[in-house]
């Protein structure tokens, strides 16, 4: 991907083969990331990421949706996300990697304004990767880890259904549903 404005974009990310739909209106932007590109290996990308401004902050939150609470394909989603945080996040921030990453070149031209997004996040966002589960029930609390430099914030998010796969929520709703915190990251 050579660049996220590239990708389908809009008020709600869909996910083509479940046809689960999470719809933000106007209240956040998210981009469906396409797994058929050579660098998402053995299929590992999150279904999209969504950008948005709750509390003071802008976050940026790896999505991937589940309908499964099985132990494997639990483990899958986690891998998905933890690949889309690293793929996006430069290489001077990860571990002082010497090598150019994919996420090097999306920074660059985020700066250069040559990779226009909807919604802008300043320099210091914050990060979550969420997988959401289409049913509610017990969730274990969020995790936060150091990755290239960020905390994410590792949550598990359920929600229930008023139409069959589809979901209304404005961008503020989202970030008290995945227990963001409003005061930073």
């Amino acid at each position: 991907m050579e660049r996220l404005s590239s990708c389908p974009h809009g008020p709600a990310l869909i996910e083509p083969q479940t046809g689960q739909r999470l719809d933000f209106g106007d209240s956040a932007v998210a981009y469906r990331l396409r797994r058929n590109v050579d660098f998402w290996p053995g299929d590992r990308s999150p279904d999209g990421v969504v950008i948005g401004r709750y509390g003071e902050r802008t976050w940026v939150c790896f999505v991937e949706m589940k309908t499964s609470t099985r132990s494997a394909s639990s483990a899958h989603a986690w891998s998905q996300l933890e690949m889309g945080v690293t793929h996006f996040a430069p290489s001077t921030s990860c571990d002082g990697a010497s090598l150019r990453t994919h996420g090097d070149s999306h920074h660059e031209r985020w700066r250069s304004g040559s990779d226009r997004l909807e919604i802008w996040p300043e320099k210091e966002h914050c990060v979550a990767a969420v997988k959401i589960l289409w049913r509610n029930g017990p969730r274990p609390r969020p995790k936060i880890r150091e990755m290239c430099g960020k905390k994410v914030r590792f949550v598990v998010m359920g929600l229930s259904l008023k139409k069959q796969n589809e979901v209304s929520l404005a961008f503020e709703a989202f970030g008290q549903k995945a227990t963001l915190p409003v005061h930073g990251c």
